[in-house]
């Protein structure tokens, strides 16, 4: 495999030791080969250059780089700076709470080479799970090729740990936005789309791993840079037909994430405005199940889980 291209695990972290060192024996433990991993930290305070330093030791310094900031920059800083120093063909992004399937970036490159069309980013599947290793969901996507009016309505991508990019895209894009402290996967994915052929690879090749103080956690922040990437692609919006959907995804998803933590009023505020944007059947049984609070939506999610594993089985 001397001519195959070359692949950067890009890993942003800090203060999370024991959980980058899970990241980083994902990236190690992959089948693909050129592979190295590039980890930018945000100024640690705890055994984080240590566990760096382990893995020089086992897999060589050509194999892995690591750059300590002073303070933090924010992820897509952090992303874009490991871009910087990198000759390597494609560029994949891990989130250190998220571990890789041993061949999710073998899978991807062979989407990339095989491709007839001039693919500029792939993304997989993924599982989540409790830290204690419970089965929350999985998602297992197939929207492919022109997928731009999908992506104003939603972050089909999902986390950019599921995601690889050609070095190429990612500099004709300009990376990450670094104002965006927030829902910059996803405009970062909108600008990819409006250029490029998009891939996927249904499996569940990335395990994210659900916790408290995860960066996914803040309802209000998330909604809030969401309003302003919806007001930022406006008129896109309207010329691609799908304002109300877009809106009434943004409300609906704020509506659930608000009852699932206890916020049960502002949860059925949301609902009921994604319902003004767009009345459909989800959105009415989103909202009834709000109305019981978290217990309404523990009880949809055991339903959504049972129904889950009727219908799939792992396959790679």
């Amino acid at each position: 495999m001397t001519d195959a291209p070359s692949v950067a695990a890009i890993v942003p972290t800090m203060n999370r030791a024991k959980r980058l060192d899970a990241a980083l024996a994902s990236v190690f433990a992959q089948t693909y080969r050129p592979l190295e991993a590039i980890v930018v930290d945000g100024g640690s305070t705890d055994r984080t250059p240590s566990v760096v330093d382990r893995y020089r030791e086992e897999y060589g310094d050509d194999r892995i780089t690591y750059f300590r900031n002073d303070e933090p920059q924010g992820l897509p800083a952090a992303r874009n700076q490991a871009a910087t120093v990198t000759d390597a063909t494609f560029l994949a992004f891990l989130d250190d709470d998220d571990r890789w399937h041993p061949e999710k970036i073998e899978r991807q490159v062979a989407q990339f080479t095989a491709s007839d069309h001039e693919i500029g980013l792939s993304y997989t599947g993924r599982v989540s799970r409790t830290e204690s290793g419970e089965h929350v969901h999985t998602a297992r996507p197939s929207v492919d090729g022109d997928a731009y009016r999908d992506l104003l309505v939603h972050n089909v991508i999902g986390s950019p740990s599921r995601a690889m990019v050609t070095a190429e895209a990612f500099e004709a894009v300009g990376g990450f936005d670094e104002e965006l402290r927030h829902q910059e996967d996803w405009d970062f994915y909108l600008r990819i789309a409006r250029a490029y052929e998009i891939g996927c690879v249904p499996a569940p090749l990335v395990t994210r791993l659900t916790h408290r103080g995860g960066m996914s956690t803040d309802v209000t922040t998330q909604k809030a840079y969401g309003e302003r990437l919806l007001n930022r692609y406006h008129s896109e919006l309207r010329t691609h037909g799908v304002y109300n959907a877009a809106w009434a995804a943004l409300h609906r998803e704020a509506g659930i994430a608000y009852a699932q933590s206890g916020n049960t009023a502002m949860g059925r505020r949301e609902l009921r405005e994604a319902l003004r944007y767009e009345p459909t059947l989800r959105g009415v049984v989103s909202y009834v199940f709000a109305l019981f609070g978290p217990p309404g939506f523990r009880l949809a999610t055991r339903i959504k889980r049972a129904l889950e594993r009727a219908r799939n089985r792992p396959t790679y």
